[in-house]
C-alpha cells in the first residue's frame, strides 16, 4: 500500500519523515522499523497553493503496517502546543477531522 500511495499523483509530495507542528510532534517506539509506517502531511494537501480557499484539515495521517502485511492502522493527528485545553475550540478541531475523513 505504501508504494501505491507514494506513486499517486494527488498524494505526491505529502510524505514526511516526521509528524511535527507548532513545536510538538509524534514519536514512535524505537523498535518500530521505518518501513512499517508512512506519514502524510494532510494539511499540505489542503494548502492554499493547491486550493483557493482550503478547508480546515488535520496535520498528519500516520499509516502503520501491522504484523500481518494485509492490515494497517490509521491515525489522524492534530497537534497543538498548549498549556491547557480550555482555549481549544472543539468544533474547530471536529471540522478538521470531518474534512480529512470525507
Amino acid at each position: 500500500m505504501f508504494d501505491v500511495i507514494r506513486e499517486d499523483d494527488n498524494l505526491w509530495g505529502l510524505e514526511r519523515g516526521e509528524c511535527k507542528e507548532n513545536d510538538i510532534g509524534v514519536t514512535f517506539d524505537k523498535n518500530l522499523a521505518d518501513d512499517r509506517y508512512l506519514i502524510l502531511k494532510i494539511d499540505a494537501y489542503y494548502s492554499s497553493s493547491r486550493r483557493h480557499n482550503p478547508p480546515p484539515s488535520v496535520d498528519c495521517l500516520i499509516i502503520v503496517r501491522c504484523d500481518s502485511r494485509d492490515h494497517y492502522d490509521f491515525y489522524l493527528t492534530e497537534l497543538r502546543n498548549v498549556k491547557s485545553s480550555k482555549g481549544i475550540k472543539t468544533k474547530e478541531i471536529e471540522n478538521k477531522f470531518v474534512t480529512t475523513i470525507e
